[in-house]
Formats: structure tokens, sequence, C-alpha cells
């Protein structure tokens, strides 16, 4: 009996031993945040919070059934990013659509993140809109919390009266190297997503003001997009002369938060 009693012990011992560390492992996927937004009917945005610095892949998937079928639709340029996303133009538009995304680290760790479905876009209260320079053609659309300006209502620069000295507008010269990302990483709020549109995140625009000045790769001043009020802001290529590099300035509250470039396709 004491023979059974002390092997009842040792099991009782090593199975608590056992669960102690099965509880104390972290499980990766629950750190990573992310959420799929349909702003339309076949229009749908997913973001993401990644705080896994050492990520060398990421790639976002989308399935009909969010079982099985799954395929990959994004590979991120810049997979370690702290805060990124897209708009999907590509998705069907009468059945649900479900996304998750997957991730590889340094050293081999991969997971998939739970699988979502895409949620309706809720609608936000009526707020003033910026006052917008009157300019033929001009048309800027709202979806949800996304508004996308297609073209040309855009606060563009007036000639002034006086003469300006190129110098007090524009910006230093920025070299473009060989790697374009070389001397500034990629810009959290200003970047453009895998079909090429510039997309604006500006998670803090309740609490603060934030206006954009955008300019050619020679320095002069292409437009300014004053008194931003939308989270997610997507402008369209039309908006832009060319394509190629085009460098920004991005204020809060009046003083310089970024200065950065992007890239239109």
């Amino acid at each position: 009996m004491k023979w059974l009693i002390a092997c009842w012990g040792i099991y009782f011992c090593l199975f608590t031993a056992t669960n102690g560390t099965a509880q104390t492992t972290a499980v990766p996927q629950k750190l990573f945040q992310f959420s799929a937004t349909e702003l339309s009917p076949g229009l749908f945005h997913i973001s993401w919070k990644n705080p896994y610095k050492k990520t060398i892949q990421l790639a976002v998937q989308r399935s009909a059934d969010s079982i099985r079928n799954f395929r990959t639709i994004l590979s991120a340029q810049n997979p370690a990013l702290e805060i990124n996303g897209f708009t999907d133009h590509t998705a069907p538009h009468d059945i649900p659509v479900f996304y998750r995304i997957f991730l590889t680290l340094e050293g081999g760790n991969y997971f998939f993140t739970p699988v979502l479905r895409a949620q309706k876009a809720i609608a936000q209260p009526e707020v003033s809109k910026p006052v917008l320079a009157e300019l033929p053609n001009a048309v800027s659309e709202t979806k949800g919390k996304t508004t996308v300006v297609k073209k040309a209502a855009l606060s563009i620069p007036k000639p002034a009266a006086t003469e300006i000295k190129k110098d007090s507008i524009v910006p230093p010269k920025i070299v473009v190297p060989a790697n374009p990302f070389l001397n500034k990483k990629p810009s959290r709020y200003v970047y453009t997503d895998a079909k090429g549109y510039l997309n604006i995140s500006l998670p803090k625009v309740a609490m603060n003001q934030y206006k954009l000045i955008i300019y050619d790769t020679d320095g002069s001043r292409l437009f300014t997009i004053e008194h931003i009020r939308e989270p997610e802001l997507i402008v369209e290529k039309v908006n832009f002369l060319h394509s190629g590099w085009f460098n920004f300035e991005l204020f809060e509250n009046g003083l310089l938060m970024e200065q950065n470039r992007f890239y239109i396709q």
C-alpha cells in the first residue's frame, strides 16, 4: 500500500509540473492584432499591429469558407513594420469573406492568426469637412471610416502675388540612394498599398490636428491636405502627375511630425 501511495505521489508531481510549464508557454499570435473591415461590397480594409521586430515574412490570406482554400493575396514588402495595412479590391461581392495572416519570424518560428470574418464599417457621426479649393471635376467619396479622394479634391496652393524665395518653402533636397530605404524607414503613417494607392493612417486624429504637404522630387510643392479629420484616408493615383518617388511633410498641431517619401507605381 505504501508503495502504491508513493507511485501516485510521483505521478501527481510530474503531472503538476507538466501542466505548469504548458500554462506559462507564450502563445505568439495572441500578441498580434489585426482587423478586417468591409468598406463597401467587394472593398475590404485589413490592418494590423505587429509587435515582432524580427518578422521576415507577413502574408495576408483570404478564404470564402473560413476553414480551407485560403490563398495569399498580399506579401508585405516591410513585414517588420509595427502598424500597417492595405485595401483589398479583389474580393467577391456576394459571399462572406474571411481573412487570416501568416507570419514567419527569424529562426524559423511561424504561426497563423485566428480567422476573422470581415465586419461592415460602423457609420461615424458627421463632422465638419475641410474647405477644399473649388476645382473642376472635384470628387470626394467617403466609405465607412475611409475617405477616398478621387480627383483634384485637394487644397492646391494658388500663386502668390509677391515673390517667395524658393528655399523658404522647399524641404532639404533628398538624394534617393540605390536602396530607397537606406536612410529612411518606411513611414507608418503615409504609405502606398498593394494597389499603389496612397494611404494616410492617423489613429490619433480625434485628439490632434494634422496637415500633409506633398512635394515632387524636384522640390516643387504638389498639393496640401489641410485639417485631416479621418483616421484612414486613401488618395487615388490620379492626383499625382507621374509615377515615381514623392516627398512629404506631416504636421501635428502645427509642428513637423515627419519628413519621408513614398512611391507611386
